[in-house]
C-alpha cells in the first residue's frame, strides 16, 4: 500500500477498529520510498499506524536499512532507518498499538500536524572522497524540474538529505590520506538527483548539490606539521557525473525553478543556489588559525575553490 504518497509498505499486518478510526500494527515490513534510480527504507521492519475518521494520520515503521544512493554519494555505515508520519496533533510517544498476536510501542512521535520525515539514526555519510559527515539525518525525496548550467531543462528525481549538529570531515586530496579538516556544529543540506522516468534529456548523468556550515574545525596536513583551528566554515560542492558530464551540465541552481529548500532541522530551511555558471565546483573557507611546527602563528580568513569551467 502506499500512506499519504510518503512510501510503499508491505508486511504482515493486524488491524482494529476504535469507534470510526482504524488502528494496525504489522511485523516483516518493508517500507521504501524510490525513484528512477535511489531506494531508501527498511525490510524485515515493525510498524504502527493510526488512520482516524477526519482523514489524518500517524505512521512510524523502523528495521533494517537500505540506501541504494548511487556512485556520487553513499553510506558507509547505518544504524537504523525510521519512518515518521504524524498528522493528528496528538503526542503518541509510548502508546502502544496492540494486534491479535503483535504489538507495536511509538517511539518518537510528537504532538505535530505536519511531521512526515525519513530519518537515518547513527549514520556515516560520504560525498565522493572529499567530504564526509557522522550522525543522524533527515529524508525527502520529490520529482521536480532544473535547469541546467547549458539551459537544458529536465524533470529529475530529487532525494534531499539534511542534519545538523552533526560532526564532518573535509579532505583537501582525498579523505584518505590527504590534508583533513575535522568538523563540529554542522549543519548541511544535500541533493542527489538524477533524470526521472521517461525523461529523455541528461541519461547517464547523477548530480550533486551541498552547501554545509560548521561552528568550528580543526585540521591536520599529512605531515603532521602544519595544523588548523577555525570558525565559521562554509563548504559548497556542485558537481556532475556519468557519460557526457561536464561544466556545462551541473544544475544552475541559481535558475528561477531550480533553486532546492532542504529541511536540517533548524528553524530555517537550507537553500542551494550556486548559479551554473561556476561550473563543476567543491570550496570550503572559514576564519581560521594557523600553526606551522613550534615557531609560526598566522590567523585570518582562509580557503580552496576547485573549480571547472569552460572558457570560450
Amino acid at each position: 500500500s502506499d500512506i499519504a504518497g510518503f512510501a510503499k509498505l508491505s508486511g504482515d499486518f493486524a488491524f482494529s477498529q476504535f469507534g470510526s478510526d482504524i488502528r494496525a500494527v504489522a511485523r516483516d515490513v518493508t517500507a521504501l520510498v524510490q525513484g528512477e534510480s535511489f531506494r531508501v527504507g527498511v525490510t524485515g521492519g515493525s510498524l504502527g499506524l493510526i488512520l482516524n475518521a477526519n482523514g489524518t494520520k500517524a505512521l512510524e515503521v523502523g528495521g533494517t536499512p537500505v540506501l541504494e544512493t548511487g556512485s556520487s554519494v553513499q553510506f558507509a555505515s547505518v544504524g537504523r532507518v525510521i519512518f515518521r508520519l504524524n498528522e493528528t496533533g496528538v503526542a503518541l510517544t509510548g502508546s502502544t498499538l496492540a494486534g491479535a498476536a503483535i504489538s507495536y510501542k511509538f517511539a518518537d512521535l510528537p504532538a505535530v500536524t505536519n511531521l512526515k520525515e525519513i530519518v537515518i539514526q547513527n549514520a556515516k555519510l560520504e560525498v565522493g572522497d572529499f567530504f564526509r559527515l557522522e550522525g543522524s539525518f533527515g529524508v525527502q525525496t520529490a520529482t521536480r524540474n532544473v535547469t541546467l548550467a547549458d539551459g537544458t531543462k529536465l524533470s529529475v528525481d530529487l532525494l534531499a538529505i539534511g542534519a545538523t549538529g552533526v560532526a564532518g570531515m573535509v579532505g583537501e586530496g582525498g579523505l584518505s590520506g590527504g590534508n583533513l579538516v575535522s568538523l563540529a556544529g554542522v549543519e548541511f543540506g544535500l541533493a542527489l538527483m538524477r533524470p526521472a522516468t521517461g525523461e529523455t534529456q541528461g541519461a547517464g548523468l547523477e548530480w550533486v548539490g551541498l552547501k554545509a556550515t560548521a561552528e568550528s574545525f580543526g585540521a591536520k596536513a599529512a605531515s603532521g606539521d602544519f595544523g588548523l583551528s577555525a570558525s565559521n566554515l562554509s563548504v559548497i560542492i556542485n558537481q556532475v557525473s556519468g557519460t557526457g558530464s561536464g561544466d556545462g551540465k551541473v544544475v544552475d541552481f541559481a535558475h528561477p525553478g531550480s533553486v532546492v529548500e532542504i529541511a536540517t532541522g533548524a528553524p530555517e530551511r537550507l537553500v542551494l543556489d550556486m548559479p551554473g555558471s561556476s561550473g563543476e565546483l567543491k570550496s570550503f573557507s572559514g576564519d581560521v588559525s594557523v600553526t606551522i611546527g613550534d615557531y609560526l602563528f598566522l590567523s585570518g580568513g582562509l580557503g580552496f575553490v576547485d573549480s571547472i569551467r569552460t572558457i570560450t
